[in-house]
């Protein structure tokens, strides 16, 4: 903030803040700044001679520095500058226009090696380097970048307002001087006009340099992302690569599974068509069962070999197929009757067979189990495709039994 006024009446009035830097104690363990910027506040009413009034100077000066301090109470006393016209109207402002610009040459120093020291750590990463990338940077990184470009976007800022500050007192400087020295060649004026234009041009160069400093954070940020992508995308090109031998072996996997699938069908395939055979052979020795019973039942020799040598067949044989063929087919039905209704409660009770107690959930369980048995049983005999490996073993013992 910067404001000056000139009054019709011959005075002036001056009033602005000007920012100096200070080193602040702090740690920097945790990254913060051992800088902190702090500013003073001026203000200053001259007043020259007229209708007999004596010229005079009021400056109040708000938060200055302990060394703006001890100059300004000695340009004040007039002892080292009595006799100038510049003592103390503008010798104040020059003192404090010094003490704010002592220190930033230190600070961007300490900014550039700030940058430096991350932008030495990114330029010799090796990209190839796969082991061991993560040392030389950090995600952290990019956000102590991203700090140190506000702080210089503020230097910038607090430079450019000194810039114009300056000129602004130089120009008020001038106008004190044509107003109150006669000599207009070799007055005192001249060097301290001459001082504030040094002083603005020392500002221009730290302006310069923060701009060119904070090119080279930008460049460096840039740097920083540029490398956090591309080790994104090489995660990514692994997580891709990972994922494509994963799906091959998901693949592999579900090959193994069709051909485990397909050797599984192939065994069912043998065990139905060994159930089968065993079927039929169970059925083959139904069917002779009643004969062999019948034979042994008379003990008669229907076949007879005579004096002769010759073959001799009994007239009564017809008796073996008479009571052999009903008691067959009474065997078959009976086998079925018992296959359809094992599990009713009549049939147990008829058969005086007894299970062993079970608990209510296991209870539960058998009942599920026999009512599926039974509704499957049902419908593949009804279909005449039941599998001899599905027939109760109780049902051949209760049949067997019968027939004996």
């Amino acid at each position: 903030m910067q404001r000056i006024l000139y009054r019709l009446t011959g005075g002036i009035e001056i009033a602005y803040v000007i920012r100096r830097v200070e080193r602040n104690q702090r740690s920097t363990s945790k990254g913060e700044c051992p800088w902190s910027i702090r500013q003073t506040g001026v203000y200053q009413k001259l007043t020259y001679p007229h209708d007999g009034s004596p010229s005079s100077s009021v400056f109040i000066l708000i938060a200055p520095s302990h060394t703006v301090e001890n100059e300004v109470s000695l340009c004040l006393s007039g002892s080292e500058f009595e006799g100038e016209v510049m003592t103390p109207h503008f010798s104040v402002h020059e003192r404090l226009i010094s003490d704010s610009l002592g220190s930033w040459m230190d600070y961007m120093a300490w900014l550039e090696s700030e940058c430096k020291q991350k932008a030495d750590r990114l330029i010799v990463w090796d990209v190839e380097d796969r082991d061991k990338h993560m040392t030389y940077f950090k995600v952290e990184d990019r956000q102590r970048l991203k700090q140190l470009r506000d702080y210089i976007t503020d230097l910038i800022v607090v430079l450019q307002t000194a810039v114009n500050t300056i000129g602004r007192i130089g120009k008020s400087c001038q106008r004190h001087c044509k107003m109150s020295c006669a000599a207009r060649d070799d007055c005192f004026c001249n060097s301290m006009i001459g001082e504030f234009v040094e002083y603005e041009t020392e500002a221009r160069v730290y302006l310069e340099r923060a701009k060119v400093l904070q090119e080279r954070v930008q460049s460096t940020e840039q740097l920083l992302t540029d490398l956090l992508s591309f080790e994104e995308t090489r995660a990514l090109k692994q997580l891709a690569r990972a994922s494509h031998v994963e799906t091959k072996a998901l693949k592999e996997l579900a090959q193994t599974s069709q051909e485990e699938s397909h050797h599984l069908a192939e065994l069912a395939k043998r065990s139905a068509e060994d159930a089968a055979a065993v079927k039929m052979l169970s059925l083959v020795g139904l069917v002779y069962l009643p004969t062999t019973i019948v034979a042994n039942f008379f003990s008669t020799e229907f076949v007879k070999i005579n004096e002769q040598g010759g073959i001799y067949i009994s007239p009564w044989v017809w008796i073996l197929a008479v009571i052999s063929v009903p008691l067959t087919v009474a065997t078959i039905f009976l086998w079925i009757l018992s296959v359809r209704y094992s599990d009713s409660s009549w049939f147990l009770k008829v058969t005086r067979i007894r299970h062993p107690p079970l608990s209510h959930r296991e209870g539960e369980e058998a009942d599920l189990e026999r009512g599926r048995l039974r509704g499957r049983t049902e419908s593949e005999v009804n279909q005449g495709t039941m599998p001899f490996s599905l027939m109760r073993l109780s049902t051949y013992a209760t049949t067997t039994t019968k027939a004996d």
